[in-house]
């Protein structure tokens, strides 16, 4: 485990402690869950966006297709430096 500091007002960490007092738990197992909360939110977020945007380009025919950009590079920079 890696320990860490935060800088917290009087008002701030009095209210961590009611909270924390009211949960049951002492501030530091509070504070660990509300990062752990928060990280598997954001974790979610970017699940629920990749998965919308997935095959979003799927039926557009106006964008060239990448394999076929790479090839063709590929074979203007073999026809202009070959080996």
């Amino acid at each position: 485990m890696i320990e860490t500091q935060i800088f917290l007002t009087e008002e701030e960490n009095n209210w961590l402690q009611a909270i924390a007092s009211h949960t049951g738990k002492t501030i530091q197992e509070f504070i660990k869950q509300v990062v752990i909360d928060q990280l598997h939110q954001c974790e979610e977020t970017q699940r629920q966006q990749l998965l919308a945007a997935f095959g979003i380009w799927r039926d557009r025919d106006d964008i060239l297709d990448l394999r076929e950009l790479r090839q063709s590079a590929e074979r203007f920079e073999w026809n202009n430096n070959p080996p």
